[in-house]
């Protein structure tokens, strides 16, 4: 009997073990300033091979932009060039893509206390659809939303006159109409400020079942920040998690994640070495778990400030300093604390340096921004590419056949798709084997009774979820 394996779908795979082999940046777009922008702050949105961002500062205006570019780096165009009042300026926030339409948050605005706006992906149409004022529930949005249906959920970091506090959660319908202060944070008093739910909630919310969830830099019983969690229809904010410096950390910069009930996040600075934590904690304020305590020395990272993000049971993310190159890293570590290491150290120039956006996933690549650095130390967009799934070894073993491979993504699925002819598309071949890994890295699929007398031939795939 004449057999064939085809390996059709391969996917990428994260790093499990401190043990890492080098990875390499790939630079996409080195920022000038003028007219292209500078200093890219807020994540990136993907849709199609296109890649979506913007920069705080330049352009013609020197108010920043909103920009478009392919996925190889090529196609730089920009949407959206920042006035200042009327128009927006200065956008921190990340970018939220529904069908062809942008939305975020940026200074400025009408009445020249923040604002809302949307942009079309296609003209560059831009509408400024909220104006914040000084009798707002909340002011000066610096954070990326998120949104459901047509309503758009985030956080105003600042107090406006109609705000007793330091913040607030609010929602708004993608029209600009009914908006909604969720909560608005107590005012924080003493050195440093303390109340009892937080304040300066200026990395947003995520959403998870009629839940946002979401974390306060400072403020707290301790000072040290928050996690909390609050109803979409308003009510009462929920205190997760109140940040006491030292083991647990201080001041979440960044956002939390959510995965299966847990909640996954950075501090800034804290932990045992002062220089910042990666936690976990379970959404009902249970658990609360340090996965890693960044170190002092210039081979870990430090002061991350970007949300994490999550693939499989490996979690990304960056350091703004430290590595070896003492401008930041990339960096993973699994769900459950273990196998932290560093994929890339920043060092400036060519690829940038400074990362504090978070990161986004996509076939096997990790995209980000770097604030500073590159050649012209405007900022940078990078392409970081995972090791790929490669196929060790195929062996047979009696009527079974056994697929060997390695770089693994622990928590990721793994399936045998098989077919007799390699002209049917993928979608309809026969799933006949699955591993879900415990572990990353290396691992084996046995597809049983594969073997048999009465085929010629057999085609198989190893796919990934």
């Amino acid at each position: 009997m004449k057999l064939r394996i085809v390996t059709l779908a391969l996917a990428l795979l994260a790093m499990a073990s401190v043990h890492l082999p080098a990875q390499t940046v790939t630079l996409l777009h080195d920022f000038t300033n003028n007219p292209d922008g500078a200093n890219p702050f807020g994540g990136l949105a993907l849709a199609g091979g296109t890649l979506y961002g913007t920069t705080v500062h330049g352009g013609t205006n020197s108010g920043g932009t909103v920009f478009a570019m392919n996925t190889d780096g090529s196609g730089y165009r920009i949407l959206h060039l920042f006035t200042g009042p009327p128009d927006g300026s200065t956008p921190q926030a990340g970018l939220v893509l529904a069908g062809g339409t942008l939305y975020s948050a940026a200074s400025g605005g009408t009445n020249d206390y923040g604002c809302l706006f949307s942009v079309d992906t296609s003209d560059g149409g831009y509408n400024e659809f909220y104006s914040f004022n000084v009798y707002s529930n909340g002011t000066f949005p610096e954070a990326q939303m998120v949104l459901d249906g047509g309503t758009l959920y985030g956080t105003a970091a600042s107090d406006g006159y109609g705000n007793p506090g330091w913040g607030t959660v609010f929602s708004v319908q993608t029209s600009g109409n009914n908006y909604m202060a969720l909560y608005n944070f107590t005012t924080p008093h003493g050195v440093p400020l303390t109340n009892d739910d937080g304040e300066q909630p200026g990395s947003g919310v995520i959403l998870a079942g009629g839940t946002l969830y979401g974390a306060a830099y400072g403020g707290g019983t301790n000072g040290y920040g928050t996690i909390y969690s609050v109803p979409t229809n308003g009510g009462s904010l929920n205190v997760l998690h109140t940040f006491t410096n030292n083991p647990d950390g201080a001041y979440p910069q960044g956002g939390v994640t959510f995965a299966g009930g847990t909640l996954f996040g950075t501090t800034m600075s804290g932990g045992t070495n002062g220089k910042g934590t990666v936690f976990a904690v379970n959404s009902d304020g249970s658990g609360y778990l340090v996965l890693h305590s960044f170190l002092t020395n210039r081979i870990d990272g430090f002061n991350p400030e970007a949300s994490l993000t999550l693939v499989g049971g490996t979690l990304f993310g960056t350091t703004r300093l430290g590595g070896t190159g003492g401008r930041g890293t990339v960096f993973s570590i699994q769900t459950n604390g273990s196998g932290y290491g560093v994929l890339y150290n920043f060092t400036n120039t060519p690829e940038g340096a400074d990362p504090e956006s978070q990161l986004l996933y996509s076939a096997g690549s990790l995209f980000g921004v770097t604030e500073a650095g590159g050649s012209s130390v405007w900022g940078t967009v990078f392409r970081l590419d995972l090791p790929m799934l490669a196929i060790t070894s195929l062996n047979l073993a009696g009527t079974n056949l056994v697929i060997n491979a390695t770089n693994g993504i622990v928590g990721a699925s793994y399936t045998v798709l098989t077919s007799s002819d390699l002209s049917v598309p993928p979608s309809l071949w026969l799933p006949v084997a699955t591993n879900i890994l415990s572990g990353g890295g290396g691992f084996t699929i046995t597809v049983t009774n594969s073997v048999s007398a009465g085929v010629s031939q057999q085609f198989y795939i190893l796919q990934t979820q």
